[in-house]
C-alpha cells in the first residue's frame, strides 16, 4: 500500500489541513506538496480538542467531512502517496472520559496524543509566571505526560517538550540529571504500554534550531525499551510539509536507530530508514 512499496520510504506523520481549526491549507495541496518533497506516506493528524479552553476547536471538528476529503485524495494520489486517517488528540487528566468516548466513536489508523494545555491554559498563551516558573511548568507537564503514557492510548506522544517551543527554555537546562531520570522513567512506562514518541521538526523551520524532542532524547527512549518512533513536520502550510524529515532520519541513524514505525492500515510495523 505504500506509495513507493513497503521498503525504504520517507514519511511525514504529523500534518494538518483545513480540517484543523488553526490551518487553512487544503488536503489536496498538502498531498501535492508531500509528493514534491519525496514523501510517500503521510498522516493527516487533525486537531481534536476537548479541554474547556478549546471549545471552539471541538465545535469546528468535522470528522465526516475529513474522511470524505481523505478518500477523495486517496483516489487522486493513491499511486504516489499513502494517506493515513489520523488525529492529534489533546489530552490531560481532566478530559480522559471525553477522549475515550471520542475514540470509541471514530476510527483512525494512527493517533498522536498531545498535551497542549496546563491548568486549562494553552502552554503558548500563558506566561512562565502563570505556570509557577519554568521548573514547575515542566514538573506539571511531565506529571501529565506520565499519566498519558500510563493509559496506553496514543500510538505516539506529540512534541513531548512543547513548552520549550514557546518559552525558550529546556528542562535539561534547568536540571539535566533530574529531568533525564524523570524522562527515562516515563520512557520505561511508555515502552511497557506500547506507546511511542515522535520527533517534531517544527522548531527547525521556525528558526529555533531544535526539534521536539531532540534526537538524543529519543535515543534514551530506545535505551529504555522503546520501539515506536515517528517523525513529523507538524505542517500547517504546504511549504512546510516534509520539512527536515531526511535530516532527522540521518540523526537517528547516527544514534544507532535505523528504523521508523509505520501505521499503514492501522498496523504497526518497522520500516528501515533510507
Amino acid at each position: 500500500m505504500l506509495g513507493k512499496g513497503r521498503g525504504v520510504t520517507l514519511a511525514d506523520y504529523h500534518v494538518h489541513t483545513n480540517f484543523s481549526i488553526d490551518c487553512k491549507e487544503p488536503m489536496e495541496a498538502q498531498c501535492r506538496a508531500a509528493i514534491a518533497a519525496g514523501i510517500a506516506e503521510i498522516a493527516f493528524t487533525e486537531h481534536v480538542d476537548h479541554d474547556e479552553c478549546d471549545r471552539e476547536s471541538l465545535e469546528a471538528y468535522n470528522y465526516a467531512g475529513y474522511v470524505a476529503e481523505l478518500e477523495r485524495c486517496r483516489g487522486l494520489f493513491g499511486d504516489q502517496l499513502t494517506i493515513l486517517r489520523a488525529a492529534e488528540i489533546d489530552w490531560n487528566r481532566s478530559i480522559v472520559d471525553d477522549v475515550e468516548r471520542f475514540l470509541a466513536e471514530h476510527q483512525f489508523e494512527f493517533v498522536i496524543g498531545s498535551m497542549h494545555n496546563l491548568n486549562h491554559t494553552y502552554v503558548g498563551f500563558g506566561t512562565l509566571e502563570q505556570f509557577g516558573g519554568a521548573r514547575q511548568m515542566y514538573e506539571d507537564y511531565l506529571d501529565e505526560l506520565e499519566a498519558l503514557v500510563s493509559t496506553g492510548f496514543p500510538n505516539v506522544v506529540g512534541h513531548l517538550d512543547l513548552p520549550r517551543r514557546y518559552h525558550q527554555v529546556s528542562m535539561l537546562e534547568l536540571d539535566a540529571g533530574y529531568f533525564e531520570e524523570r524522562l527515562r522513567r516515563i520512557f520505561r512506562i511508555a515502552a511497557e504500554q506500547g506507546v511511542g514518541f515522535e520527533i517534531n521538526t517544527s522548531g527547525l523551520r521556525k528558526g529555533y534550531g531544535v526539534t521536539y524532542p531532540e534526537p538524543d532524547i529519543i535515543a534514551w527512549f530506545v535505551e529504555e525499551g522503546g520501539s515506536i518512533i515517528t517523525v513529523g513536520s507538524d505542517s500547517h502550510f504546504a511549504r512546510d510539509t516534509g520539512h527536515s524529515i531526511p535530516q532527522m532520519y540521518a540523526a537517528l541513524q547516527e544514534r544507532g536507530i535505523d528504523w521508523r514505525t509505520s501505521f499503514v492500515g492501522g498496523v504497526e510495523s518497522r520500516v528501515p530508514l533510507p
